[in-house]
């Protein structure tokens, strides 16, 4: 322990039982049954704090001939599993948490590039940037817990992502600190030589290193937003509806289709005590017509 006192400050090495526990578990059902159970066979054996990049660097130098497992700790907002601390072998397991690593480096309006931290959360990310009139258009279901490292780690998707595409289009570089050194691609838009290294490490789950900073291609913010709901007569006329929509190329931010359960849950509950009777009255008039609308609650 001395030895990570040394590289992160003692204050950022911690051995407690509850700082621990609560680097052991995602947010997955089977994370759930675990708690529920009291489980603590996953859990690290110590969580460290890193404050940068040549802190990361200097924990794989020292450990390079230790028995050490090295688990990156993002939002934990993991489904699958990547936070999990069990290994087969009796070696010491330290959770590397990345949240004092949360800043947004530079900001070019010119490119419309953003050098992000990878503990940068979604929300601090966006208002950053928000003020520039900028946004990278990532927001996936976790959005308000998850981090920058972890959407690039886990090649993530976002509710946006049918106009702005997953994380992998959205990365213009990235940087690594590996037990073998830096690697870092190089910032330019795009390239027409060899194999593509940057989608190796997009997506690399924290196997190949720990990310730590990430330039971001971002886009100008929309002066304002429409959403409008649509009611079909059946799943299928839906469906047929979105794909005409894609192959002609008229494609909004976000489109999602509701089977008629979800739909009816969805309106349940959003339902207002005040619900405008323009609202009533169209939903009594598509019934009238014979299309199978959600009922109220």
């Amino acid at each position: 322990m001395r030895t990570l006192a040394g590289i992160f400050g003692e204050r950022n090495v911690r051995v407690d039982d509850q700082d621990r526990y609560l680097h052991g578990f995602g947010k997955g059902y089977l994370d759930l049954i675990r708690v529920w159970k009291g489980s603590q066979a996953s859990v690290p054996d110590v969580v460290v704090y890193p404050a940068n990049e040549s802190e990361i660097s200097r924990l794989f130098s020292e450990s390079e001939n230790s028995e050490f497992v090295v688990i990156p700790y993002g939002g934990a907002t993991t489904v699958t599993g990547g936070v999990d601390a069990r290994t087969e072998d009796a070696k010491i397991v330290i959770c590397l948490d990345l949240k004092r690593m949360n800043q947004v480096l530079t900001i070019d309006e010119k490119s419309l590039l953003a050098e992000v931290q990878p503990g940068c959360l979604g929300p601090d990310l966006e208002r950053t940037i928000g003020s520039a009139g900028l946004t990278l258009g990532h927001f996936p279901q976790s959005f308000e817990f998850s981090s920058v490292g972890g959407w690039v780690a886990t090649r993530g998707a976002g509710y946006e992502s049918t106009r702005y595409g997953k994380i992998e289009d959205m990365v213009e570089s990235i940087r690594l600190a590996t037990p073998q050194g830096i690697i870092e691609t190089p910032r330019v838009p795009a390239s027409a030589a060899g194999a593509d290294l940057k989608q190796v490490l997009v997506g690399s789950e924290g196997s190949i290193g720990i990310i730590t900073s990430v330039t971001l291609r971002l886009r100008k913010a929309a002066a304002t937003s429409n959403y409008s709901g649509i009611i079909f007569r059946n799943f299928q006329d839906a469906l047929e509806a979105i794909r005409t929509m894609i192959q002609e190329d008229i494609v909004p931010n976000v489109i999602r289709l509701s089977d008629p359960s979800e739909t009816e849950a969805s309106m349940a509950l959003a339902a207002r005590d005040d619900e405008p009777l323009l609202e009533r009255v169209g939903l009594w008039f598509l019934r009238k017509r014979g299309t199978s609308t959600p009922t109220a609650p």
